[in-house]
């Protein structure tokens, strides 16, 4: 079962995506978080680095088409 993830480690996720990305107002597709309810730094990071160094709105394209598949 996952954890609810508190309003804390929501604002967590979102500082370690905008750090990584250098751009406060950049709203990513969705933030990580560990099943125990944690921010992933290193995927949220990772997230934030797309952001600063790709073409994030391609990489929003393939989220987006992504989003109608169903887990194997």
């Amino acid at each position: 079962m996952r954890e609810e993830i508190s309003d804390t480690e929501k604002k967590r996720a979102s500082n370690q995506i905008w750090n990584a990305a250098g751009e406060y107002d950049f709203s990513p597709d969705f933030r990580v978080y560990s099943g125990d309810g944690k921010a992933d730094v290193y995927w949220n990071s990772l997230i934030g680095l797309a952001e600063k160094h790709y073409e994030y709105g391609k990489l929003r394209k393939l989220f987006r088409s992504l989003e109608s598949e169903e887990d194997a």
